[in-house]
């Protein structure tokens, strides 16, 4: 990775808490909440139980409040070397994968908009072919998908706010 990528990686990862919400969100829409059976109830001491898939993988975007007005997820293709990108392992993944997008206010200090995207579901139904390629000036290569088709398609879990 290239100097402008660690400080982008940083950036990134310096704003993960205000993102947590969203994931805690996301996993309630995973979960099935059910009550205990007499069983559970006798030898686990458990009045509800909370059923979950195996391992979650959460991909977490943090973006700047200027791309909120693009109203899309993107998924980088290839880096400004030319190396394979997220895009392709996420193909290649066959888990149950996640994306939590949130955009930042003006002073980055707050999530004004968050996306959870059923990534899994978002490549079986080959939804990145909806998507267009955009190269940023640092020389990545990213592809942009809106978020109307991923609405229409239902792969987004939620959405904070809620579109007009």
């Amino acid at each position: 990775m290239g100097p402008q990528a660690w400080e982008r990686y940083h950036w990134s990862k310096g704003h993960l808490p205000l993102l947590l919400p969203y994931v805690q969100k996301l996993l309630l829409t995973q979960a099935r909440l059910r009550p205990a059976t007499k069983d559970e109830d006798v030898n686990c001491i458990a009045d509800l139980v909370i059923e979950m898939p195996g391992k979650i993988y959460v991909l977490v975007r943090v973006r700047r409040h200027k791309y909120l007005i693009h109203d899309d997820i993107t998924l980088r293709l290839t880096t400004a070397l030319g190396n394979e990108a997220e895009f392709y392992r996420l193909q290649r993944h066959e888990a149950p994968i996640y994306g939590v997008y949130a955009w930042l206010g003006p002073g980055e200090e707050k999530v004004v908009k968050a996306v959870a995207v059923d990534l899994r579901a978002l490549f079986q139904k080959q939804l990145w072919e909806e998507g267009e390629e955009v190269r940023t000036k640092d020389g990545d290569l990213f592809l942009a998908i809106p978020l109307e088709i991923l609405r229409e398609a239902g792969v987004v879990l939620f959405e904070d706010p809620q579109p007009a």
